[in-house]
């Protein structure tokens, strides 16, 4: 009685749709949509769907940028198959989308946290998988710190954060583009950015054997370039290069490195809360010498690569009128596209010049 109970009690926040479905179905969706297990990806059948391409487990955005468009990819490795997209709020019914039966959603982004999760059915109907959940929250006491000026101490080299700068023992060297779980800075972004370039030139060294590269974590991206390669240098892999050789003013010691795939699409998708806080750099001062740039209409290159050869992930920001959209998608190295920095929030090394 007890496991019917639980049963039936999840049955019920189930939207009409969703009820409608066998009771096996209806148990499927319940173990998907977050009642059991929330991120863990599951497949029913035989030869069930294989997602090689997966949603990221959350985005962080900042209250300034809701609705923001933001497109949500699943990948597989064949084609044929068929599509459903459900979309969830806490406390409130699961729904399925609509007429989104491709492997590409658009959104708007939310306030407060919304949950996205796609089902993937074989061709002939009979076996399925389903994504990770994907967790949207925008503008909750969590994202608070998004947009928040960091200031560097040259004597210590502790980092901390305002929402106007200030020299006192050292001076400002980003924004914060992305925080924790617990609402902590997590990721800065640099106030400015490199000229267009490629990825990497076609001599560059070790292409082939330093794919894949993570989607998420862009310093990891960096190590493995470095050791798989005996020269990252301006000429062989220009974006990597201008990240890890920035102009730096206070931040000499700071390891900037071209973002990842996940690093930059959340950095985009606070790209209104950047912006305001980068309008509070001063330019050509004698204390902080590179020109603030704003993130606008620009494609970026991230570190992350696609599996194909020859293919790095950039992030391409539609702008318009303060309105974004962002997305995903994979490029051939050779194409020409912004970098733009971004460093861990944590302490770094004081300046001993």
């Amino acid at each position: 009685m007890k496991k019917l109970l639980i049963l039936l009690c999840a049955v019920a926040s189930l939207s009409v749709t969703a009820c409608k479905k066998d009771a096996k179905e209806i148990q499927k969706i319940i173990d998907i949509l977050g009642l059991k297990a929330p991120n863990a990806p599951k497949s029913f059948g035989k030869n069930p769907p294989s997602i090689n391409y997966d949603l990221f487990d959350h985005f962080y955005v900042g209250s300034e940028s809701e609705g923001t468009g933001l497109s949500l990819t699943v990948y597989c490795e064949s084609v044929g198959y068929s599509y459903n997209w459900y979309k969830g709020i806490p406390e409130e019914n699961w729904q399925i989308l609509e007429n989104k039966n491709t492997n590409n959603i658009d959104i708007k982004v939310e306030s407060d946290t919304v949950y996205y999760v796609c089902e993937i059915i074989s061709a002939d109907g009979k076996s399925r998988s389903y994504s990770n959940v994907c967790k949207i929250e925008c503008g909750t006491r969590r994202t608070s710190n998004i947009g928040k000026i960091v200031m560097r101490n040259t004597s210590t080299g502790e980092l901390s954060i305002a929402d106007s700068i200030s020299y006192s023992g050292g001076g400002p060297i980003g924004v914060v583009c992305d925080v924790n779980f617990d609402g902590t800075p997590k990721t800065i972004i640099h106030y400015s950015q490199g000229n267009q370039c490629v990825w990497a030139s076609s001599n560059a060294e070790g292409k082939g054997k330093v794919i894949p590269f993570n989607r998420e974590c862009g310093s990891d991206n960096f190590g493995i370039l470095i050791q798989n390669v005996t020269d990252v240098n301006e000429s062989n892999y220009p974006a990597f290069y201008y990240c890890s050789n920035i102009n730096k003013v206070y931040d000499e010691y700071v390891e900037w490195y071209l973002p990842s795939e996940y690093e930059m699409m959340v950095a985009v998708l606070n790209a209104k809360s950047i912006n305001s806080a980068i309008t509070k750099f001063p330019v050509n001062s004698s204390v902080n010498f590179v020109t603030p740039s704003q993130i606008q209409n620009y494609n970026f290159w991230t570190s992350s690569m696609k599996t194909d050869v020859g293919n790095a992930c950039e992030v391409k920001n539609n702008y318009f009128n303060h309105e974004y959209s962002v997305s995903s998608l994979s490029q051939p190295m050779s194409s020409t596209f912004i970098p733009r920095a971004v460093c861990e929030y944590k302490a770094y090394p004081r300046n001993n010049q």
